[in-house]
């Protein structure tokens, strides 16, 4: 319909065109100019009815669009709801005594050990054998990052989060241990500060006799390994802190150099574990020593030729800059320090 309307209006247009070019170049005749002036005044009118026109087209298709993206979403949400939900494989207060075989030979699945008073230990994460290029592989770091070197590590189980104070509280209770301060920033999920290489020793030792299973604190190399999950950047994640990816000086997160952030509060990297950058400095059970000349390449601790009397820390906390979050940077100290930045997890055997 509007294509008829701009064929007449086309028309008049000519008409009239011509009308006034005989008004104004030959003798002036009345009849000729009004002829044209209502020539003029219809094409004004029909000029707007083809805008109405236009209008209500671009309506009507806007509304089939709107028909057409609606049925498309309904079409996306049939089969998304359609398609099973793939849950995280947690284990929680009703699972059996004892994870079966079948479950503990998968990478990454996730279980807790009961305890003797009928309670469950840490959740763990069953990190699958593999190797690795450890230390300062980016370049730029420091000299005891170096020389790097190439780990085998054997399967083992980590910690899914930092040790928490309901964790750490009940060993506390159960041992007579002062338990400790959590800086007015709430216990509960939160990881435990304020302990301790040796309390750390002291829990994992613990946590071994009720569930009968070997717990310590994880080797350097197992850390770096399970921190890395695959990766050969600065971070898990690549090689830019980014913004919200962790609890540390210059994170862009809500606790940043104000006190921790509950645990799982980020994602988690490639093998499950959670906070691995940040939150608080995890104890690790190596002596330090200065450097990784001669260090052993099968994953074990290295207790020869350090110094024991001071032991690693690894992963940066919630008041460090990103330099110290590095996977590959490494700190250490006295093993009776404690401070408001310091925790710890723990690693189990696979799978005594």
């Amino acid at each position: 319909m509007a294509t008829l309307k701009i064929f007449i209006l086309a028309v008049i247009f000519v008409a009239t065109s011509g009308a006034l070019f005989l008004e104004f170049f030959k003798e002036h005749q009345f009849l000729t100019f009004l002829a044209s002036v209502m020539a003029i005044i219809a094409s004004f009118y029909l000029i707007q009815d083809i805008y109405l026109d236009l209008k209500k087209g671009a309506s009507i298709e806007s509304e089939e669009l709107q028909k057409q993206i609606a049925e498309l979403q309904n079409r996306l949400d049939n089969k998304k709801y359609s398609e099973p939900i793939r849950n995280e494989q947690i284990r929680n207060e009703s699972i059996p005594d004892e994870p079966t075989v079948k479950e503990t030979l998968s990478a990454g699945n996730v279980f807790r050990d009961r305890l003797k008073d009928g309670g469950f230990g840490p959740e763990m994460v069953r990190i699958p054998a593999g190797r690795f290029r450890m230390g300062d592989i980016q370049g730029g770091g420091d000299s005891n990052e170096k020389p790097v070197h190439r780990v085998s590590v054997s399967e083992f189980a980590m910690g899914r989060y930092e040790v928490t104070f309901a964790e750490y509280d009940k060993f506390a209770q159960a041992t007579g241990r002062e338990k400790p301060d959590d800086e007015g920033w709430g216990r509960g999920n939160r990881p435990v500060i304020n302990v301790s290489w040796n309390d750390a020793v002291a829990y994992a030792e613990w946590l071994s006799q009720q569930t009968g299973k070997e717990y310590r604190l994880p080797t350097e190399a197992e850390w770096e390994y399970a921190a890395r999950a695959g990766t050969k950047t600065k971070y898990w994640w690549g090689n830019k802190i980014g913004n919200n990816r962790a609890n540390c000086d210059g994170c862009g997160s809500r606790w940043d150099e104000k006190q921790t952030a509950p645990v799982g509060s980020f994602a988690a990297n490639p093998f499950g574990i959670y906070d691995t950058v940040g939150n608080v400095w995890e104890w690790v059970v190596d002596p330090w020593h200065s450097n990784y000349k001669n260090a052993p390449n099968d994953g074990q601790s290295w207790e020869t030729g350090g110094d024991n009397s001071s032991r690693v820390l690894r992963g940066g906390s919630w008041k460090d800059g990103q330099r110290y979050l590095r996977t590959a940077y490494r700190g250490d100290l006295a093993p009776d320090y404690r401070y408001d930045h310091f925790g710890f997890r723990v690693v189990r055997a696979a799978w005594l």
